[in-house]
């Protein structure tokens, strides 16, 4: 049962088109494969042994369009009459949206306070998209420490997933996904 105040978070396919006419998704510049990336992440994730795991709530509302450009975010919808409505955040589904999101994160690390370098360093290799996975001594600091950096540009990193249990860690225990990889929580301590 739906009531007023559900919410959804629709997926657009801007890949749809009129015969002969362009997408969305075709005008616009896709960026980097970020694909590409996920070996590397996987592999620095698990280069100590406490790895550490979080994502981005509502990573993709988390970043505004400029007025300028939000005229070509229109679209229609259809109920008893036809109302147009234009996006003002970046939209999940278009085929730039990801890297839209990369590189406002590295915007932030690259522009953080200098007594966050040596965690800027480690961080700047441990996002895909909205993931953060990376390797920690402490896995409470870590959590603590990167979810304040990650706050000052808007971003609320939550659902910490760890192999060792602190404050922060939302699961510590059974298997967990971890960028398609099952990650079994108690056999790696």
């Amino acid at each position: 049962m739906q009531y007023e105040t559900t919410k959804i978070r629709p997926v657009f396919d801007t890949s749809a088109c009129e015969k002969g006419k362009p997408s969305l998704n075709h005008c616009l510049f896709k960026g980097i494969n970020l694909i590409e990336l996920i070996p590397d992440v996987i592999d620095r994730f698990r280069t100590y042994p406490i790895g550490l795991s979080g994502d981005i709530e509502k990573a993709f509302l988390m970043l505004s369009v400029a007025n300028q450009d939000r005229e070509f975010l229109r679209y229609f919808y259809t109920c008893d009459e036809e109302l147009v409505y234009r996006h003002c955040t970046v939209v999940f589904g278009v085929s730039c949206s990801p890297f839209l999101l990369n590189a406002s994160i590295l915007y932030l690390l690259d522009n953080s306070p200098p007594e966050f370098h040596d965690m800027v360093g480690k961080l700047k290799g441990s996002f895909y998209v909205d993931n953060c996975l990376t390797e920690v001594n402490d896995p409470c600091d870590q959590a603590s420490f990167t979810q304040t950096l990650m706050l000052r540009g808007g971003f609320n990193l939550r659902g910490w997933v760890s192999n060792v249990a602190c404050e922060f860690i939302s699961k510590h225990s059974g298997d967990a996904s971890v960028l398609g990889f099952l990650w079994n929580l108690d056999a790696d301590k």
